[in-house]
């Protein structure tokens, strides 16, 4: 573990990101629990320590607050809501902590596979 960490043991969390981005994207207190469940649970993986805690953060806001409004209204996903303009809001976040949308969407995968993957264990 020590290794992987390249004996930098001074981590910095993404909890704190979460929290500022959920704050600035005045999400729903639900996109916040499930986002940080998300967030935990992708902890159960090695790969949280080679991702940017930035880019964990709004990885798992993202996949909160579009699972929650899909389970919500499936038909008028991201419409009529405080969060509808998600996809201008989440490109400022990018730009703002100059996130590639490559790297976002790749941790949103392995997030995903991880939450599966803990829930079924």
């Amino acid at each position: 573990m020590l290794r992987l960490l390249r004996f930098d043991i001074d981590y910095d969390h993404p909890h704190k990101y979460f929290l500022n981005m959920a704050r600035y994207l005045d999400s729903r207190r639900s996109s916040v629990q499930m986002g940080w469940l998300f967030l935990n649970d992708a902890y159960s993986s090695s790969r949280v320590l080679l991702t940017r805690p930035e880019v964990l953060a709004i990885s798992c806001l993202i996949l909160a607050i579009v699972s929650l409004e899909r389970i919500e209204s499936p038909q008028t996903a991201l419409v009529g809501d405080a969060n509808s303009d998600l996809r201008v809001v989440t490109e400022r976040l990018l730009s703002i902590f100059e996130l590639p949308l490559q790297d976002v969407t790749y941790a949103m995968s392995w997030i995903i596979q991880t939450c599966l993957q803990t829930s079924i264990d």
